[in-house]
């Protein structure tokens, strides 16, 4: 089986990968600038996105510390209401002080800690004096803010803002009470409401340990959570500064945060952005560079391998057609004008070059094989005709003679004349048998089948199980075609001989008229045919030979064979001997 056509489509194959490559090294460094653009678009986005969480936090800050101070202020001017009443603000202090829904109630405490007067006047003469906010603006003598702390009506959580409070008229030193501001946690992010957060951002304030305070979304769902980065949000040791990671809400964000003193407690305003949020944009930039650029490396090797179909693979293609041809014995083939880029086009012209000196010089190999077979088989005729016409005639003479003298001569010499005798005889066997080698007499005499009998006959009789010979040649067919199908199946039979160990062997001969073939048979023990091309044996030069002589004259031999399978040997030879060659003389 051939292995041209796999060859020539691996080597199709790799020129295309190799194009294709090519493609690669122009498109590869693209999509990796592409990506690297877009790393630093991220960072850039990751910066933005601290830049304005940072800011979101120092607002909630100054939002924190604002309401603060607006609760002072709205403590002193309760406790001059109250001042200006009584000590005990005698039911001064009632829901209509409250202003908006940021404050839940409002107390004024007695210094033993009995709520003297609340907005919520059920909350009167309850005691407070464990409360940690009671205590905490007693100790600051100042604003005090705690959170959470516990509600007087519910137990909630919220903040309290707390003052200590001086009665009229009582000296400095007397022991303060304490007017209280209850408010709702959710108030300390209430300002986000003003802001255009993207979705999934987030705005929480944490207390000193941590605890989620309040959300600007979830409401109170995750209230007094554990944040989970506050320790690597402390660990860091600034106020201010930038954290990503999971948080209460299991969800991914970009923070910044900034701590805020108030009233002696300490809180941690955070505002995140999620990554979807931060990193939107520049996902979409990435995706359609790299889009981009897979359509131009998709456009570019498409247009690469089309160019190089049609100026590269293509016009090789076409020269390597006409090389193989040329190899197979094909000797007019030429590639022509092949095209494509003038190094291929050079490399088909000097090929066709090639070609045709190549070609002048077996035309010229083959008439001189021609001649020679001509004068090969003029020589074997010369050499054949004088063994018959000459040597065996005088050996014949020779003979006639030594018998007469045979018949005269007394008993005693007989003996020697006999052995001379033997001699002559075993002579002219030779002769004949060499007579037969050079140019068997019934091939001229009764055709060629009766030839190959002859010399299947002197050569397997008593060798081979069996031989056969069937079919003859054309009324017309040539002298000379004969002659060298005699030839072929000669040297065909003396291969069988030497080297086939066959039991049988078999010869048919057909004819159509314009050609003229013959097929040999054995079931022998056949050989590596490729081996034998490659490296010739002695012995097995024939085969080459037989091709040869064939191919002189417009026709073929064809051997198929393989180790332990036998070997058949085809032979198809023109009745008209191909044009400008010579036909072989025969007489």
């Amino acid at each position: 089986m051939s292995t041209a056509g796999p060859t020539a489509r691996r080597h199709r194959v790799h020129l295309r990968t190799r194009l294709l490559g090519l493609v690669l090294l122009t498109v590869v460094p693209l999509g990796a600038l592409s990506i690297a653009w877009s790393l630093n678009d991220r960072r850039h986005a990751t910066d933005d996105a601290h830049r304005r969480t940072a800011e979101i936090a120092a607002t909630g800050a100054t939002a924190a510390r604002a309401l603060v101070a607006e609760t002072d202020v709205l403590l002193h001017a309760v406790n001059r209401i109250t001042d200006e009443a009584d000590a005990d603000c005698g039911g001064r202090l009632d829901a209509t002080l409250l202003p908006g829904s940021r404050y839940l109630n409002l107390y004024a405490v007695a210094p033993e800690g009995t709520v003297a007067c609340a907005a919520d006047s059920a909350l009167t003469s309850t005691d407070v004096s464990d409360a940690a906010w009671f205590q905490r603006a007693l100790e600051r003598r100042g604003v005090a803010v705690t959170a959470p702390a516990a509600s007087l009506t519910d137990d909630t959580p919220v903040m309290m803002i707390a003052t200590s409070r001086t009665a009229v008229g009582q000296p400095a030193t007397t022991t303060p009470g304490v007017l209280g501001a209850s408010v709702a946690l959710q108030t300390l992010v209430g300002f986000a409401a003003d802001l255009d957060l993207p979705t999934g951002s987030v705005v929480q304030v944490l207390d000193e340990q941590g605890r989620v305070l309040a959300r600007s979304v979830d409401d109170a769902a995750y209230l007094l959570d554990p944040m989970p980065l506050f320790a690597e949000m402390t660990s860091q040791g600034a106020s201010t500064g930038s954290v990503d990671g999971r948080g209460v809400d299991d969800e991914y964000r970009l923070y910044s945060y900034e701590e805020v003193d108030v009233g002696g407690q300490v809180l941690w305003i955070m505002a995140g952005i999620t990554r979807s949020d931060a990193f939107d944009r520049p996902n979409q930039r990435l995706a359609w560079s790299l889009a981009m650029v897979g359509l131009v490396g998709l456009l570019v090797g498409l247009v690469a391998l089309a160019a190089a179909q049609r100026l590269i693979v293509s016009p090789i293609e076409r020269l390597r057609t006409a090389i193989t041809g040329f190899r197979s014995g094909d000797v007019d083939r030429r590639a022509g004008d092949i095209g494509g880029p003038a190094e291929v086009a050079e490399l088909g012209a000097a090929f066709d070059a090639m070609a045709q000196e190549l070609a002048v010089r077996l035309q010229n190999q083959e008439r001189l094989l021609r001649q020679l077979d001509g004068a090969t088989e003029a020589e074997r005729q010369s050499i054949a005709a004088g063994i018959h016409d000459e040597s065996l005639q005088n050996l014949s003479a020779v003979g006639f003679r030594l018998q007469l003298l045979r018949r005269q001569v007394e008993p005693a010499h007989a003996a020697e004349l006999d052995r001379a005798l033997e001699l002559v005889d075993e002579t002219a066997s030779q002769l004949r048998g060499l007579l037969f080698d050079l140019r068997p007499p019934s091939l001229d005499r009764l055709g060629l089948a009766a030839a190959l009998r002859e010399t299947m006959e002197a050569r397997f009789d008593d060798r081979l199980e069996g031989w056969s010979v069937s079919g003859e040649p054309a009324p017309g067919t040539p002298d000379w075609a004969q002659l060298l199908l005699y030839r072929v199946a000669q040297q065909a039979l003396v291969n069988v001989d030497q080297h086939a160990d066959a039991r049988t062997v078999s010869v048919q001969i057909g004819d159509d008229g314009t050609l003229a073939w013959m097929v040999i048979r054995d079931d022998g023990r056949g050989f590596d045919m490729a081996e034998v091309d490659a490296h010739p044996r002695p012995g097995h030069i024939g085969l080459r030979v037989m091709r040869d002589r064939a191919r002189a004259v417009g026709g073929d031999v064809v051997i198929h064979t393989a180790p332990d399978e036998g070997t058949t040997v085809r032979v198809v030879l023109p009745h008209r001997a191909a044009e400008g060659s010579d036909r072989p003389e025969v007489s």
